[in-house]
């Protein structure tokens, strides 16, 4: 009789170990779907000063080559600052900056080097 018993409170446990696997599995799924509407959200946001050339490159798909030069930076230069103060490091205005950024993104029509 104990052992029927075992296998029935080892059974209910099983089953809530499965279900509680569903209910993370749902959360995470739903986690995914809420960020990917997010990103794709973002690329019809304007570029502002606030943004990073590694967030540009991400959200818009641009060409490093061509975002580095506008930002006078050098090829290999992997900067974390933000375009405003790329801008003011280089002597420009950030609203020029930007306005060059912008015109990168709607000539590349927010495609990278690889687009064809």
């Amino acid at each position: 009789m104990r052992l029927r018993q075992f296998r029935r409170g080892r059974r209910i446990w099983l089953r809530a170990a499965f279900a509680l696997a569903i209910l993370a599995t749902a959360v995470f799924a739903v986690r995914a779907a809420w960020y990917a509407w997010e990103l794709a959200e973002r690329a019809e946001k304007p570029v502002s000063g606030w943004m990073t050339p590694r967030y540009i490159l991400a959200v818009y798909d641009v060409d490093p080559k061509a975002l580095a030069a506008i930002l006078h930076l050098p090829p290999d230069a992997d900067p974390r600052e933000s375009v405003a103060r790329l801008a003011a490091a280089s002597g420009r205005s950030t609203e020029a900056v930007l306005a060059d950024i912008t015109a990168l993104i709607e000539l590349g029509d927010g495609r990278g080097p690889d687009a064809e």
